[in-house]
């Protein structure tokens, strides 16, 4: 991306309206383009090359694949995209697996403790910069 001040997101959530809310809410912030808004992580491992996404907002309980599956497989073949797991389960073994190689330009979040969208757009930019 050209422009730094700019980054590009890409929403992967198995539920329809959680894909509408956070793709509304960043859609508001100038800072963020969202490039696509995806049902699970088979359609995010298959689109990620091509819409290429600066970060990729990512459920982790999603059919066909799962967030932390999927974040693998994207970031084997594109190492430069950031991901932000989203959960609404405190499961160690899950944030282990998913920092286990390459923690940086990663991160991850329990639904419940996100205090407003607000703090998931600070996310996204943190992990946008590393």
């Amino acid at each position: 991306m050209a422009d730094k001040d700019k980054m590009s997101g890409l929403i992967v959530d198995d539920q329809e309206v959680v894909r509408e809310a956070f793709g509304a809410r960043i859609a508001q912030d100038p800072t963020i383009a969202l490039v696509g808004s995806l049902r699970d992580g088979v359609e995010a491992v298959e689109m990620a090359p091509r819409l290429n996404p600066d970060v990729i907002l990512m459920d982790v309980k999603m059919p066909r694949l799962d967030g932390v599956a999927a974040a693998k497989q994207i970031r084997a073949k594109n190492p430069q995209i950031g991901i932000i797991l989203l959960s609404a389960f405190d499961d160690p073994e899950q944030v282990q697996e998913f920092f286990r190689d390459e923690p940086e330009g990663k991160a991850y979040l329990l639904k419940h403790t996100l205090g407003s969208v607000n703090d998931l757009v600070r996310t996204i930019r943190d992990v946008y910069v590393g």
